[in-house]
């Protein structure tokens, strides 16, 4: 399949002289406060326009079209299967098509690319529903499938603008392959219903559409609009939301090398809003930095590996990407033209994306206090590492994401923060007490002596990171260094929790990262060190 391109006008023909018109280029200008405009321009005039607006002190971009980009394969006869449900249950749930969600389960030697989300959903229920907006095409009907319900739908295409996202009209319907449906279905179809499959996350759905038909036509500005809408901006024609989503799943990209500063600001402004984005890395087997927006600032950049090889799939970007996920015959919903049990096998890094957009909304559902930065850099420590020789030499990111033990470790640290002290007496027993007791020096130690347990947001001992331990008068600023370690559990004498407070650091030589506050938790000192 060719790239649709809405960017270059249709010639029509003068009557009168025959001439053709002149072809027309859409370009966004944008003024020194970051406001933009799109304009449509001379391709022949270009140049000079662009010089002449650079001079008024502006910026002028092409808008590039947006593109799903299929494998380099053929879609519809090499990635896609059709299947029919199964009546039986396989698995945590009883979604009749679980069994075939192959990234769902643990990664084993006969399931490579197993993501362990089943694991991750018995670690308890969510404590919170996270909101993602899906920016795609092809969400077909609204209903069509029973579990993929959204909470929204608009459409950012200039024929629909501001109205529903669905696929509403003939010509629509018989285009779309359902692309969109089958991210959304991914990432948040309702599990244990007995019907169709299992999404990954029980979640408030935003389908956004920002490209047309088949293999999608869109363009790159009306994008940076939808994703300015998801994150809770005022777009003119579209309803504000009253708070951003929590998440934005973009399965789509522009080949343009470097990416445009509208589209930037859009994701600045989303990060700024909490709002995590995530890319596909692209399916043109080139490097990453090519391809927009998985090539901006601020945003998960998604690839593909194959259950086949547990290697970079064929069709994969590589390079920058910051994790992997199964890319090839993911299953999910598709639209065959058929009838409502459709379900196709899709390949791509579009499919990617949304196994890891759900697994940090799962994340994010069970440690909704943890910061953008603290889930992403959890996902990239518990990540597998993927030494194969196409990941190996063009690149992989962290590896394999794990949701099982990205959401663990997010779990623990919104339940028990990143550390924690405790007195080593508190937990004796009385005779143990009295003897200490007769030793005063030892008696009067031992209750300045506190048990520290770290709970670090890295695998200290896999980063060949040290953890710093500072104190900090609570009337000051200024931190003092207590001592350097290696270790998570360790016990300090001496320390002060009347007059000031604690925190440490994780550190790779000279480079250290946040601040994390140690909590006062768990055994209190007995009475008598208080005498």
């Amino acid at each position: 399949m060719k790239k649709a391109n809405l960017l270059a006008a249709a010639l029509a023909f003068v009557s009168i002289n025959a001439l053709a018109q002149p072809e027309l280029v859409d370009v966004v200008i944008t003024d020194k406060s970051g406001k933009t405009q799109l304009v449509s321009v001379e391709r022949d005039n270009l140049s000079h326009f662009k010089n002449t607006k650079a001079q008024e002190g502006l910026l002028v971009e092409t808008n590039p079209s947006l593109f799903i980009a299929p494998p380099k394969k053929d879609l519809a006869e090499e990635t896609i299967d059709l299947f029919t449900m199964k009546s039986t249950s396989v698995g945590t749930g009883n979604d009749p098509d679980l069994d075939k969600q192959l990234y769902l389960h643990a990664r084993t030697e006969s399931n490579l690319t197993g993501s362990n989300v089943q694991s991750a959903w018995e670690l308890g229920e969510q404590v919170k529903t996270p909101k993602i907006a899906i920016l795609d095409n092809g969400f077909l009907q609204e209903g069509r499938f029973q579990d993929v319900v959204a909470k929204k739908s608009v459409s950012f295409l200039p024929a629909k603008y501001g109205q529903s996202g669905w696929d509403s009209s003939e010509e629509e319907l018989a285009c779309a392959t359902g692309h969109g449906l089958g991210v959304a279905g991914l990432i948040g179809a309702k599990r244990g219903d007995n019907f169709g499959i299992a999404g990954i996350v029980d979640a408030d759905l935003y389908l956004v559409q920002v490209l047309s038909c088949s293999q999608g036509s869109g363009t790159l500005y009306n994008s940076a609009l939808a994703i300015r809408w998801a994150a809770g901006d005022t777009i003119e024609g579209f309803e504000t939301l009253e708070e951003p989503v929590d998440i934005i799943n973009m399965s789509f990209g522009a080949e343009v090398a470097y990416c445009p500063s509208y589209m930037q600001d859009a994701i600045n402004y989303a990060n700024s809003k909490g709002v995590l984005v995530v890319a596909g890395a692209g399916n043109d087997s080139q490097d990453v930095s090519q391809f927009t927006a998985a090539n901006c600032q601020g945003v998960v950049r998604a690839s593909s590996i194959s259950p086949d090889t547990n290697d970079l799939s064929d069709f994969a970007n590589y390079g920058d990407v910051t994790v992997v996920a199964q890319g090839d015959r993911v299953f999910s919903y598709g639209n065959t033209k058929t009838t409502d049990t459709d379900r196709v096998r899709w390949s791509g890094t579009s499919f990617s994306a949304p196994i890891v957009s759900g697994s940090l909304a799962l994340a994010k559902a069970h440690a909704p206090t943890l910061t953008n930065s603290d889930l992403i850099t959890i996902m990239n420590n518990t990540a597998i590492e993927n030494t194969n020789s196409e990941c190996l030499t063009k690149g992989c990111g962290n590896g394999l994401i794990d949701t099982y033990a990205l959401v663990q470790k997010a779990k623990s640290i919104e339940e028990d923060g990143y550390g924690y002290i405790s007195s080593v007496l508190g937990n004796k027993q009385p005779c143990e007490l009295k003897l200490y007791e007769t030793a005063t020096g030892v008696f009067s130690r031992l209750c300045a002596s506190f048990n520290v347990n770290l709970n670090p947001i890295t695998d200290m001992s896999k980063d060949g990171s040290i953890a710093k331990l500072y104190k900090t008068l609570k009337t000051g600023t200024q931190s003092e260094l207590v001592l350097e370690t290696e270790k998570t559990e360790f016990i300090v004498a001496d320390l002060d929790l009347e007059n000031y407070t604690y925190h440490y650091e994780l550190c790779n030589g000279e480079s250290c990262g946040d601040k994390y506050a140690l909590t006062y938790k768990g055994n209190e000192p007995p009475a008598s060190c208080k005498e």
